[in-house]
């Protein structure tokens, strides 16, 4: 989502008929994405060889330049929406549009 924006998970969940959204615990995050609490990305999915992880992204970045952490948060780089989109498509997760 763009970085003015808050994640009102129950708005979100309720307005894409996506149930109750949670923010993962500090064991599911390890777990599943080899991700610590405050280093969540997008990216993390490269780590879910299960592919338990269904990525969600805000509409109105399409067309913009995606800054995301690279798996750890002492760095950000920039990615644009549609190679995001490519990554995730090729990772074989799934990507939902909100």
């Amino acid at each position: 989502m763009p970085d003015d924006q808050r994640a009102d998970l129950k708005t979100l969940g309720k307005d894409n008929d996506l149930g109750h959204l949670s923010f993962a615990n500090e064991n599911d995050l390890w777990n599943i994405l080899e991700l610590k609490a405050g280093s969540v990305t997008p990216l993390g999915i490269i780590n879910d060889t299960e592919n338990k992880v269904t990525v969600l992204l805000d509409k109105k970045l399409r067309g913009q330049n995606m800054l995301v952490h690279p798996n750890r948060n002492t760095a950000t780089i920039s990615v644009d929406f549609d190679d995001m989109l490519r990554f995730i498509e090729n990772q074989k997760h799934n990507y939902i549009l909100v």
